[in-house]
């Protein structure tokens, strides 16, 4: 099986505040087993940004089977948080944690294993077409306050039920997959529109642009007309042969 990245591309939800994003993509397709992810940090928690790019950067070293890469991640956050002087207000947040999402795909011989929490998607294509969508199925299913990964110690514990210890990830047979779409939810819920010819111009549309300037102007474009809604926007599409 062969697995090349066609295309990615991350906007933030303020275009004119730099390093607002606090989305952010991991790319390991040279390994043994290939393997994706998206993350998408809470704009309500505490130093996001800096969470989900802890996260990212933990989570594409080389892999466990437990939930260390979690645990670093969440030691670099408290030593870089620990640097910087804060006010009492960010202090209290910063002790209720920050908090991100994370969609994977990871390849092994003929089988896709993926897993999500919280509201980030995995897309399986065939033919142009969405196959199946793993953790939501449907616009409707999206909510303010999907499950997430903490960067408090205590919520250690919630931490590995969200990840079900790497158990419960999903198989799906990748003879009949032409490409694998991760997204963060802006893009995952307006991908999954109700209507069956909306869904499959606004799929085909994704799958047309070849730089972040074209990604850019479909993102500004469906933000304008309230078809998706004005938050970080993150896509990562993988072709499969």
């Amino acid at each position: 099986m062969r697995i090349a990245a066609v295309f990615r591309a991350t906007v933030s939800k303020d275009l004119h505040i730099e390093g607002s994003n606090e989305d952010t993509y991991c790319l390991r397709l040279n390994e043994e087993k290939p393997r994706a992810a998206v993350f998408d940090g809470a704009s309500e928690s505490f130093a996001a940004r800096k969470w989900s790019r802890y996260l990212a950067d933990e989570w594409g070293k080389p892999p466990t089977r437990d939930w260390s890469w979690v645990e670093r991640a969440q030691t670099r956050y408290a030593r870089n948080i620990s640097s910087l002087e804060l006010t009492w207000a960010q202090e209290a947040a910063m002790q209720r944690g920050s908090y991100s999402t994370i969609a994977y795909v990871q390849f092994e011989k003929d089988w896709l294993f993926f897993s999500a929490v919280g509201d980030s998607n995995i897309f399986l294509l065939s033919n142009n077409d969405i196959r199946f969508s793993y953790p939501y199925v449907q616009e409707s299913q999206f909510t303010s306050a999907p499950n997430a990964l903490s960067s408090n110690p205590l919520d250690l514990r919630k931490n590995r039920e969200n990840l079900l210890l790497g158990l419960d990830r999903i198989r799906y047979k990748s003879l009949e997959t032409s490409h694998v779409i991760l997204a963060t939810d802006a893009v995952s819920a307006w991908l999954l529109n109700p209507d069956k010819e909306t869904k499959s111009a606004r799929l085909n549309t994704l799958l047309s642009c070849s730089s972040l300037i074209e990604f850019k102007d479909l993102i500004e474009q469906e933000r304008a007309s309230h078809a998706m809604k004005i938050d970080d926007s993150t896509v990562v599409i993988l072709e499969v042969a």
